[in-house]
């Protein structure tokens, strides 16, 4: 199952990067701080995205961890047409 994490720099979504690699699963990560996406990706073997489109395109399991107030844009920004 492949697992991606959209915000997966911020506290909860670096927790859920963590906790689905330690596990095995291929996990992608995207975030808009790349710097800190990078190091979240780098320091447990999570594959990096730019955008977060690409880090659900091949995805069996989405988590959305952004601030409340955007997850309406990003549900919709991901969700295929």
């Amino acid at each position: 199952m492949r697992v991606a994490v959209v915000g997966g720099a911020g506290r909860m979504g670096a927790w859920f990067t963590r906790y689905f690699s330690s596990r095995g699963f291929p996990t992608v990560i995207s975030d808009v701080r790349a710097e800190e996406a990078r190091s979240v990706a780098s320091a447990v073997g999570a594959e990096l995205k730019e955008t977060s489109i690409g880090a659900v395109r091949d995805a069996d399991l989405v988590l959305i961890c952004v601030p409340i107030v955007e997850t309406p844009e990003v549900i919709s920004e991901t969700v295929p047409t």
